[in-house]
This record gives C-alpha cells, structure tokens and sequence, in this order.
C-alpha cells in the first residue's frame, strides 16, 4: 500500500517531450509571422486556429494558444498565417466560459488566483482552497530562498472527476496512458491537472480524502513550476529536477505558514525512510554523477529514484539554495528544442556544484545519516 501510494502521487506524465522532438531554430514563411508577443492566425486544411510561435524547423511549428495549450503543426498543412495582433492568455472569465462548453453548465466552477478548477459543485470550493494555500507558500517558499519569481501569466485549470470512467476517458482524450493506480497528472501540453477524486462526500481535507489532497499538491507543484519560469514546458528536463522539486514540496512542513524550525521538521519523511533503506543499492563508483546525467534510474526502480531525486533536492535547498537556483535557472533556460546528452547534464550541475562529485556525493549521504 506505501509502494502504491507514493507512486500514485510522484509520476509526472512526459509524453509531452516528444512533439519537440526534431525540432530546430530554422526558417520559413512562418518566421515572418511573428514571435512569442504576437497573435497568429493560421488556418490548415481541417481548421483555423490562433496562438503564438514557440518554435519552428523547415517542416514544423509549435504553437501555444490563448488557453496555453501547446500545437505542433506541420508546415505542409498551413494554408494561410497571418498575425493579427499581440498574444495575451485567456484571463479567468473567458477561461471559464471555455469549460463550461467543454464541461457543462452543470460543473461546479471555483478560482483560486491563479487556479480555476472544474469538478463537482460540492467539492470544489474545497479543492481551491488547498491550491490556494500551496500556490501562497510555494512563492514564500521561493521568494525566501533566492529564486525568481515569475508570476503564471495564463491561468492554471485543474479539472477534478467524481469516478475513474471519466478520469480515464478525458486521459485518453489527452492521448495520455495512465496506470490503474494513478489518480492524477499534469501535462504540459495542455497546461492542465486531471485528477480522480473518488466517490461523494470527499473533501480535500476529509480523512478520506488525505491521498487525493497529497496528490493535489504534487500535481499542484509541477503545475506552478512549469508556469513559473523554475522548468521549460517545452524543453527536455531531467527527471530528477523535475520529480525532486514537487516531492520536497510534498511535505507539510515545507509549506507551513509559521515555518518549520528545524530541518526534519521540513523532510518528507515517506521519501526520507525510503532513501535510507535504498542508499546500499546506489551504484558503488559515480552515483552522484550517474544519477544526475540521466533518467535511466526512474527505468530501473521508480521509488528508489523518486526517493533519491527528493533526496538531492532537499540536501540541495538545506545546503546550497542559492547554487541549486541558478542550477534550475540554467537548466530552463536552455535551447528548448535542443537536446540534451548526459555530458551536458553533467556539465551544468557541475557548473554549480563545483566538479568534485565524489566529495559532494559523500556530504550527501552523510547529511541523511545524520539527520534525526
């Protein structure tokens, strides 16, 4: 039951990376179109729509739209582009209106600035309010460590379903696979948190409800993350930067209010009890290295690296917050649509954290021995 629900609520859906796949700076008539600020219209051979360039190659072109969600189109397809004005995002009325034609007059509808969730009208004023709470710590959170703060500049839609029939047939409307244990997602493409919220009667904050509230947060920290300038919804990401960031924010005492005094008082205790019974099976040369060069540890055993990337971004924050902030900083400010090789991985961590990876790797593990 532990496995299970740290998994439910550590996987981050990233089938989004492979519509940038291919992609390079290039030209093309569509370059003239405008850039990130402008307003395009483009009409292909099925439909017209509207959004701003984010990329392009010789053959492709990615688009975000007024919802923030993401469109890759081929150029092959486009009939007619013009630009017809600045981009802004949709602000929450217009946002509203648009789920209420997706989803019904009779969903329940409540923001949370700079949250609007759609669920069942008992229940999400209930879901709001936990996303308001972890949208207000999670800026002090940044603001007291040093990071830059972007503000969400679109508004961030969490839809919430009352049975897993509807969870599982909007997933596949996403063109998203999920498991059988998973009860929510964020994805990128659309910008959007699904989440499966069980049957009548459970609130966020009912005894029931604990595990969905947990998993709330966790998709509630990727969301903020990807909108707040600390990752690229675009480009590739390294897994452990990604999961380890929303499972340090998991922990209660990481968002408390009055702030917790002491440093196990701000440890997520589930991913702290697992990394220490997983530390004797970390690779006996280069752990440190491998680790962060690549994502083949999530391929290998999922809770043992989920526990390792908590692990390193927690010791990371205690330690070194002003480094680990220009680390997410020169990770999401890389070429979007370039790749991303271990050697690079590598290269940037060590730009931060200095090259003497064995000496960091042994303060590491001796932080969590010592941590009581």
């Amino acid at each position: 039951m532990q496995n299970r629900r740290l998994r439910s609520q550590s996987r981050l859906i990233t089938c989004w990376s492979v519509i940038v796949l291919g992609l390079t700076a290039g030209v093309g008539d569509i370059a003239e179109a405008g850039n990130r600020f402008s307003l395009i219209e483009f009409e292909t051979s099925s439909k017209t729509q509207r959004g701003r360039l984010l990329a392009r190659d010789s053959s492709a072109a990615l688009f975000e739209d007024e919802a923030a969600r993401l469109h890759y189109v081929r150029l092959s397809d486009i009939k007619r582009v013009e630009k017809v004005g600045p981009f802004y995002h949709w602000g929450s009325r217009t946002m509203r209106a648009e789920l209420a034609g997706e989803f019904g007059a009779e969903a329940g509808y409540q923001g949370a600035n700079p949250f609007l969730v759609v669920g069942p009208p008992d229940r999400v004023k209930d879901y709001a309010r936990v996303l308001g709470e972890v949208y207000g710590s999670f800026r002090r959170f940044l603001l007291t460590r040093g990071f830059d703060v972007a503000e969400p500049t679109s508004v961030l839609v969490v839809v919430v379903f009352p049975n897993r029939e509807m969870f599982e047939a909007y997933a596949q409307k996403e063109k998203t696979k999920i498991s059988r244990d998973l009860v929510g997602y964020y994805l990128p493409t659309s910008n959007r948190i699904a989440l499966y919220a069980g049957g009548a009667g459970r609130s966020a904050r009912s005894s029931t409800g604990m595990a969905i509230e947990n998993t709330l947060v966790h998709e509630a920290t990727h969301q903020l993350a990807f909108n707040m300038g600390l990752h690229d919804r675009v480009g590739q990401n390294p897994q452990w930067v990604v999961e380890g960031f929303a499972t340090v924010f998991e922990a209660p005492g990481v968002r408390s209010q009055s702030g917790s005094r002491t440093v196990l008082d701000r440890a997520n205790h589930d991913r702290l009890r697992w990394f220490r019974e997983s530390i004797d099976r970390r690779p006996s040369e280069n752990a440190l290295a491998k680790f962060v060069s690549s994502d083949q540890a999530f391929q290998r055993s999922a809770l043992d690296a989920y526990a390792e990337a908590w692990a390193l971004s927690f010791y990371l924050l205690e330690t070194r917050p002003v480094a680990y902030a220009r680390y997410l900083k020169r990770v999401a400010s890389r070429d979007s649509l370039g790749g991303y090789s271990a050697a690079e991985r590598l290269s940037d961590f060590e730009a931060e954290f200095g090259k003497n990876l064995d000496m960091l790797d042994a303060d590491f593990v001796r932080f969590y021995k010592k941590l009581r």
